[in-house]
């Protein structure tokens, strides 16, 4: 190949062979980027000069010209490091090795040349020793060792380094002998290689199983199935796929061996759950009338239950998941289009139930966690395994009522707030009645600052739950209704589409109680509906009705005030022992200046603007608490949550 002529002005012509269109680049990025001060070129051809008047041995010469052109020079600390310690730029603590795990004939290979130039085969890979590897060794399995495993533990053994640097063979292969001996192992070809001092970190190529099905199921194949010979690992299926569901029993088992390595079991697992999530697809609606809807946990699901949760969906829950699986399986193949689906429904049509496993198959299809889940309140978020949209999103809360502006996120926030959603695709909303426009559009901007500022919620899908008829917003407008001043905005909640499950799953059989509820959801009571509801009001206070065990709902405050005084008092009559405790108060605003004022007659005397803390606290052993505000979601310990003192 001619060489590369790259001019400079001001600079002599520099001849510099390139091989390749990436030398090429290489060689120019490099050569831009010396950091040189202006005229260094001319003062140091003037100091060769002088030298080389001054000076006659030939060694000095040399010796003052490299000292002028160190001095002259300007390179950063870790070059100097570098050259002159011979320290590496960089180091781990644990070799890298790439496994190519495409088909055979899609790999690239090695040619190896005798000194005269002429091509004699093809250098030794991992896959031709994987294949020699031995029949048996006391201290190993490697019947049962996978492809994976054997790179993970062991590297080529060569008697001194080697002067070939391609990529194609192991780049750890050629490191010089260490001065404590490894065990070796020996190949079938007599050939040697040792044992790692620590396992090797193994990267293969990234496929997609919607768009390159042959290449994904190839390559974990291939990876974890053990096997002598690779072109039979094929023998009998039509594609790769077909093979590996017919191994998915040997497959499960080989993870077994890869335990120890838990993100490799972990990618094998998803990969099955991903192959077995699209299957839906391809099958019939198939529909169990005796399979009953039974309660789903709110984290990932088993395999039983996940398969138990799908056989029991009707007709409604069904459509909507082929539907969202479908959109998943578009998506994966380069579909910009993104779901925007309000599910509603009356009480017992299964919203809850659909929400849990839509989840779970979403992270199923995509083989990762892709789904963030928040609900308004803590109660909601705590029951479908979420967080409040407060804290999700960064959003701010209302201060003494009234909705307030959101501020955009900076700095190493926004940086982190970036990173916890840099996978996500989909955003689970529950309870969506209790949600205002106003905060629907900080989710709207919020998401866009986090994913994509040019897409509506930042580009990903977005899943809506709830039942409008039930508990509307405490301040602002409802989720459907832009305020006058947001006009003309793009209307968000017209970007929705309706799902509506109408099959009761929760009350099978007698339908009384659902008839009740659905009339007074719409707030069409009928006489005789109001005489069965009227029918069951009680006026009994004794034994589980009685003023110390019952729960009872008010809604107001002073009224739920008022209640606990009784209950103290009862209990105080019985000659309980009650605690008080009184607030100790601290200013903790050093800009705040109360002059000759008494603290407390700054604390507001409303609970709801001390959290929900009153100034005397009353208890007793075995008493009721119920929390006002949120402390910890994922610990149960929200907003209306209750718990017996028995300290």
């Amino acid at each position: 190949m001619a060489p590369i002529d790259v001019m400079q002005p001001n600079v002599e012509d520099e001849l510099q062979p390139c091989g390749s269109n990436e030398a090429i680049a290489y060689y120019i990025a490099k050569y831009l980027s010396k950091a040189e001060p202006e005229g260094v070129d001319s003062g140091i051809a003037q100091a060769i000069q002088q030298i080389q008047r001054e000076e006659t041995d030939i060694s000095r010469k040399l010796f003052r010209i490299c000292m002028k052109i160190l001095h002259e020079r300007q390179v950063s600390a870790a070059e100097c490091a570098y050259r002159l310690c011979h320290i590496p730029l960089r180091d781990s603590s644990r070799n890298c090795i790439f496994l190519n795990t495409r088909k055979p004939e899609q790999r690239y290979r090695v040619l190896q040349f005798d000194r005269s130039g002429h091509a004699t085969g093809y250098y030794s890979n991992i896959f031709e020793r994987y294949e020699k590897r031995p029949l048996q060794h006391p201290d190993y399995d490697f019947v049962n060792m996978s492809l994976t495993e054997f790179a993970m533990l062991f590297e080529p053994f060569y008697p001194k380094k080697l002067n070939e640097t391609e990529e194609s063979v192991d780049h750890d292969a050629y490191e010089e002998q260490p001065n404590m001996r490894r065990p070796f192992i020996t190949l079938i070809d007599k050939s040697k290689m040792v044992v790692r001092n620590f396992p090797a970190v193994v990267r293969v190529p990234y496929f997609i199983a919607t768009s390159d099905p042959e290449n994904f199921f190839y390559s974990l194949f291939i990876q974890y199935m053990p096997y002598r010979m690779e072109t039979e690992i094929l023998e009998g299926f039509d594609n790769a796929k077909a093979a590996f569901l017919a191994r998915e029993n040997r497959l499960k088992e080989m993870s077994k061996y890869m335990c120890q390595h838990r993100e490799r079991d972990q990618q094998l697992e998803n990969a099955f759950n991903q192959v077995h999530a699209f299957e839906i697809l391809e099958q019939p609606e198939i529909i169990n009338p005796e399979a009953e809807e039974e309660e789903l946990p709110d984290t990932e699901m088993s395999n039983d239950q996940f398969q138990r949760a799908q056989q029991a969906m009707n007709i409604d829950q069904r459509q909507l998941f082929v539907l969202i699986t479908e959109s998943i399986k578009n998506q994966l193949n380069g579909d910009v289009k993104r779901e925007k689906i309000f599910i509603t429904g009356g009480a017992g049509t299964g919203k809850t139930f659909l929400f849990n496993l839509l989840k779970n198959q979403v992270n199923r299809c995509y083989g990762k966690s892709v789904v963030k889940v928040g609900a308004l309140t803590g109660v909601a978020a705590r029951l479908v395994g979420g967080s409040t949209l407060h804290r999700l999103l960064k959003l701010p809360v209302q201060k003494d009522g009234v909705i307030v502006s959101m501020p955009l996120l900076t700095g190493n926030y926004l940086r982190v707030m970036r990173m916890l959603w840099q996978n996500v695709e989909f955003l689970f909303i529950d309870e969506i009645s209790m949600v205002p426009y106003e905060m629907l559009c900080m989710i709207d901007s919020r998401l866009r600052q986090l994913k994509n500022p040019t897409a509506c919620f930042g580009g990903i899908n977005v899943l809506l739950f709830g039942d409008l008829m039930q508990l509307p917003p405490v301040r602002g407008h409802q989720v459907f209704q832009q305020p006058g001043h947001m006009k003309p905005a793009t209307h968000l909640w017209r970007l929705f589409r309706l799902v509506e499950l109408k099959q009761n799953m929760r009350q099978q059989g007698d339908t009384t109680f659902i008839d009740v509820l659905n009339a007074l959801r719409v707030g069409k009571l009928t006489s005789k509906h109001l005489e069965i509801l009227l029918g069951k009001v009680s006026t009994d206070t004794t034994d589980e009705f009685s003023i110390e065990k019952a729960l009872r709902i008010y809604p107001t405050n002073d009224q739920v005030a008022r209640h606990n005084e009784k209950v103290l008092q009862s209990f105080e009559e019985k000659g309980t022992v009650i605690y008080t405790i009184k607030s100790q108060d601290q200013l903790i605003d050093a800009t705040r200046n109360l002059g000759n004022k008494d603290l407390d007659s700054v604390i507001p005397s409303d609970i709801n603007k001390t959290g929900g803390l009153p100034d005397v606290l009353k208890i007793f052993v075995g008493a009721k608490v119920m929390l006002r505000s949120n402390i910890d979601v994922s610990k149960g310990l929200v907003n209306a949550a209750s718990a017996s003192d028995y300290m």
